[in-house]
């Protein structure tokens, strides 16, 4: 499965379904991303990203649970 060749990000999390460890691995990942003390002078470009990167988040934990 190649996630590179999505046209738009929710297609990208919704072909994570019935992947459970890849979207283990893309929830560590993203947990990483949403550190925002890694950033030391945050813009709103950062701010921006790391809200997707919280939608994501939350939508994978979903995708996981069902």
């Amino acid at each position: 499965m190649d996630f590179r060749t999505t046209t738009n990000r929710k297609t990208y999390i919704e072909r994570f379904r019935g992947h459970r460890l890849a979207i283990k691995v893309k929830l560590n990942d993203l947990q990483y991303n949403m550190d925002i003390t890694r950033i030391l002078h945050p813009t709103d470009k950062d701010l921006a990203k790391m809200e997707r990167h919280k939608k994501e988040y939350y939508l994978l934990l979903k995708i996981l649970a069902d």
